[in-house]
């Protein structure tokens, strides 16, 4: 039993030392646990975008585009502002080479259509856009013209420019033949304006432009380049209460020379006015302007009677009122009278211009914002 009891320990022990020893200077192999990849991190090796493709490309409705219609009803009575002697010449069929109208009055429809996007200029947010609008003369249809209009509009300044093509002045004669002949120019008109806060309560507004008048032959020299100045001060009292006053100056410098009749003047004028919001959806406005022009040509009266020492007190009255009974729809209705008195101390009975005339102007207008 003593016997059998040490040869099971004598065979323990050489199974102990057959089993191989590590070394202690060698370390232990430890596995580590392997991280799950981030599904949200790009794989290793995946190209990074560049600055250029970080910068998105505009959406539509970034720009918000609007798009507006509209339609303007016009009667004027007097649409080339014909005086007394030219008024009754035309209703007595007397020489009637000096008009191509068959009446002075006519309606007019004007309807228009507008587009334009939401941009930023010079670091001011604001839109830019087209306007396309039309003139059609119901009586007098050879009168009929188009217009096209390029606008910025921000929040502190605005630019415009109008191109109206083809515009019907009246019967004029030809210096060379002596016949009367039908008077059509191109009108260009650039303008700007400026919105600066003075204090509280009073805004500024200066506005200044250039238009030129484009004759077509055989009346060149009547075409004319006006610049013009109307700062306004803006009284924003109440919603109920916006009283504005403004003062223009013009000056239009004719292209004649020689013995064609020189038509430059200069003109000073004073616009007092108000705007009444009674209500979000009506809006009233009121305002009159007198202005003084002065003929600037050196030609005697005998060149040019209708301009010689010329000077004309002219006056205009405007009343509006603007309804919004929905979203988007507006509707306009709006008076203007016109008057001129003429002091023509040359030969007045000479003249080829209106001297002293009267004008009436009914319009009713809708637009609306898709």
């Amino acid at each position: 039993m003593h016997l059998m009891f040490v040869l099971a320990l004598a065979l323990q022990e050489a199974s102990v030392a057959q089993e191989p020893s590590l070394p202690p200077d060698v370390p232990v192999k430890k596995h580590k646990k392997k991280k799950q990849q981030d599904p949200t991190q790009e794989p290793p090796g995946a190209a990074r975008p560049t600055p250029e493709d970080l910068q998105r490309k505009p959406k539509r409705e970034d720009y918000d585009p609007a798009f507006r219609v509209g339609m303007t009803l016009e009667y004027n009575d007097n649409i080339i502002r014909l005086d007394k002697r030219d008024l009754r010449a035309i209703d007595n069929g007397t020489n009637p080479d000096k008009f191509r109208i068959e009446q002075p009055e006519d309606w007019i429809y004007a309807p228009w259509v507008e587009a334009d996007l939401a941009m930023g200029f010079f670091g001011d947010s604001g839109r830019a856009g087209l306007r396309a609008t039309g003139y059609l003369y119901q009586v007098n249809s050879f009168a009929s013209h188009g217009a096209l209009a390029a606008f910025v509009k921000a929040k502190t300044y605005g630019l415009e420019y109008t191109y109206e093509p083809g515009i019907y002045r009246r019967e004029y004669r030809d210096l060379d033949t002596g016949i009367y002949e039908s008077a059509f120019y191109d009108d260009h008109l650039f303008e700007a304006t400026m919105k600066v806060p003075v204090w509280e309560g009073v805004l500024f507004r200066p506005k200044a432009g250039l238009e030129i008048r484009d004759y077509d032959s055989p009346f060149r020299y009547r075409s004319s380049f006006a610049p013009f100045l109307s700062p306004r001060l803006a009284f924003p009292l109440m919603e109920q209460l916006q009283p504005f006053l403004q003062y223009d100056f013009e000056y239009n410098y004719a292209l004649a020379v020689g013995v064609q009749p020189d038509t430059s003047y200069y003109q000073n004028g004073v616009e007092v006015g108000i705007l009444s919001k009674l209500a979000k959806t009506v809006e009233l406005e009121a305002k009159h302007r007198s202005e003084y022009r002065v003929s600037t040509t050196t030609q005697s009266a005998a060149v040019n009677p209708s301009h010689a020492g010329r000077t004309d007190l002219r006056s205009r009255i405007v009343a509006g009122a603007t309804w919004k009974p929905v979203p988007g729809l507006s509707v306009e209705a709006t008076y203007i009278h016109g008057v001129v008195d003429s002091n023509v101390p040359g030969k007045p009975d000479l003249s080829n211009e209106e001297s002293n005339w009267r004008r009436n102007q009914y319009l009713l207008g809708f637009s609306y914002v898709f």
